[in-house]
């Protein structure tokens, strides 16, 4: 069975196709990466999967579309410095807290406090 199912995946920027028509099925107990050039499409993606971003086509993780109450069996790791880099402190708790029911609120302003992290500089 596979645990996540992408079926003609499409997303644009304006006029520009960053996916186009992307099939993709990854087995259950699987680990696997995208690697590939800079604009190739991997961060697109990747926020598509989590739903980040509108997109047109079909993904389903175990055979359900993804919400906030399954998308934390996702894991996902980026070697860019941030997935929102113009984004405040503040604007990605926001943003989180939003997509993820099982965000902490608590351990967020706890670890903002530790590193002394301003909440609405970039």
């Amino acid at each position: 069975m596979d645990i996540l199912r992408i079926s003609n995946l499409q997303k644009s920027f304006g006029d520009k196709k960053v996916l186009n028509g992307l099939d993709l099925n990854v087995p259950e107990k699987s680990i696997f990466g995208f690697i590939g050039k800079n604009g190739a499409g991997k961060t697109t993606l990747m926020k598509c999967i989590l739903n980040f971003v509108s997109y047109q086509g079909e993904i389903s993780l175990d055979g359900e579309k993804i919400t906030r109450d399954n998308i934390t069996r996702i894991s996902f790791a980026t070697s860019e410095h941030s997935f929102f880099p113009n984004l405040s402190p503040k604007g990605h708790k926001d943003f989180y807290a939003e997509h993820f029911s099982k965000f902490s609120h608590k351990r967020f302003d706890a670890l903002m406090d530790f590193f002394e992290l301003p909440p609405n500089k970039p």
